[in-house]
């Protein structure tokens, strides 16, 4: 199996991520609370700056 994960996220903190796998069986969700850190813009080519 393998998930992808895209989103685009616009401001500095931590944030949770909840992840929910289903089949005919049932399902599940795991859920980590500040498991990702957000600290800067790290994208190339959206900041430049003039000196």
């Amino acid at each position: 199996m393998t998930a992808i994960l895209k989103t685009v996220v616009n401001l500095l903190g931590f944030y949770k991520i909840r992840f929910t796998v289903s089949n005919v069986e049932g399902s599940s969700t795991v859920t980590k609370t500040n498991f990702i850190k957000v600290t800067t813009n790290t994208k190339p080519g959206i900041y430049s700056e003039s000196k």
